[in-house]
């Protein structure tokens, strides 16, 4: 009778074994289904499957086009996975992070006067002349002279300018008492602007954000605020601009407007140019966008690498749960076939020791 005992126990923790083997792994995929509407949650998940093979192939593409901010945040992605990295590698990455200043006083020149930018010394000529409120000024006048005549306008475009004119501490304050507290306080509100403007110069910017902030802000404009802001601009008369321009739209407007530059400027701040710009690119609205600016405040400097291996299936919620549904499924399967085994194994143990006890 004890061997007989001996038998079912072995039984029992046979099934024991199989289901706590099972569970670990089931409960972190069920977590992370629960957790599907976290970009956060989802960025974790993907990480979780990357290769060193698909690290080594993205990194070296990076390398490869000079992008050393991207290779740097796939580095840090490989380090917080324990992917090893050939040592070669790494002295590379290091060796790319090091500025290249050849070339950069004509981009300099060229971006301050035309208010274009394609490069990181180009960015540093736009955004001084954004300071300097010749950038802004000069939509003001032409796209406001647009309006105010009844041509075809760039109304998104008019919105940043008037935003940016409008943009000391005390208008925005004053026009926006939710988001100009924030804005305010020391946050590289101006080059946030420039870099929104540079996007779209270049044709990289978003087209859906676009055409959402674009229809906004035609449907809130006031014309005849527009009117005396664009004689002020004739006039050169900078400081008083901003009175006209803070009423050129309906508060709405520079809500949704400060938002987006808020957001930028947060993601900047926590992952750097590049990361901001991609966001530009990748968000298809404000919210999106806002999304990607909390994702960017949880990663820090993996975030870019994150938009470069992922881009927007960090949002997607459709794509990820596929994915999970199917790893769920799989695993649920995998229990049950491991269960039914276990179990018909710890019936063959109880039958043999039956069989023994009646052979002895």
């Amino acid at each position: 009778m004890r061997f007989l005992a001996v038998l079912e126990l072995m039984g029992l923790l046979l099934l024991l074994s199989v289901a706590v083997h099972n569970a670990k792994p089931a409960i972190a995929t069920i977590k992370s289904l629960v957790d599907l509407n976290s970009p956060i949650a989802r960025a974790d998940f993907y990480v979780s499957t990357l290769t060193p093979q698909e690290l080594e192939t993205r990194i070296a593409k990076a390398l490869e086009e000079n992008d050393s901010e991207l290779a740097s945040s796939l580095e840090e992605i490989a380090v917080e996975q324990n992917i090893p990295l050939p040592a070669e590698m790494h002295i590379q990455i290091a060796a790319a992070s090091a500025f290249n200043p050849l070339g950069a006083g004509k981009e300099f020149a060229t971006s301050f006067l035309t208010g274009d930018s394609s490069t990181t010394a180009g960015m540093v000529g736009a955004t001084i002349s954004e300071f300097l409120a010749i950038g802004d000024a000069r939509t003001v006048l032409v796209e406001g002279t647009k309006a105010v005549r009844g041509d075809s306008y760039d109304a998104l475009g008019l919105a940043l300018s008037a935003f940016g004119v409008a943009s000391t501490a005390g208008t925005v304050a004053a026009v926006l008492p939710t988001v100009g507290a924030s804005l305010a306080v020391g946050l590289p509100l101006k080059s946030s602007l420039s870099l929104i403007k540079s996007l779209r110069r270049a044709g990289r910017f978003s087209e859906r954000m676009s055409g959402e902030l674009t229809s906004l802000a035609k449907r809130t404009i006031n014309m005849t605020a527009l009117r005396d802001a664009v004689s002020l601009a004739e006039k050169r008369d900078f400081r008083k601009m901003a009175d006209p321009l803070k009423r050129v739209f309906e508060p709405e407007t520079f809500v949704r407007v400060g938002r987006m530059v808020e957001n930028t400027v947060e993601i900047g701040k926590n992952s750097g140019v590049s990361a901001a710009r991609r966001s530009l690119e990748l968000a298809e609205n404000t919210d999106e966008l806002a999304q990607y600016s909390k994702l960017s405040t949880a990663k820090k400097g993996k975030y870019l690498g994150l938009l470069s291996l992922a881009g927007q299936k960090l949002l997607r919620l459709a794509t990820n749960g596929m994915v999970l549904g199917l790893r769920l499924g799989g695993m649920l399967l995998w229990s049950a076939a491991s269960l039914l085994l276990a179990i018909r194994i710890g019936f063959k143990c109880v039958k043999l020791g039956r069989r023994l006890i009646k052979a002895g």
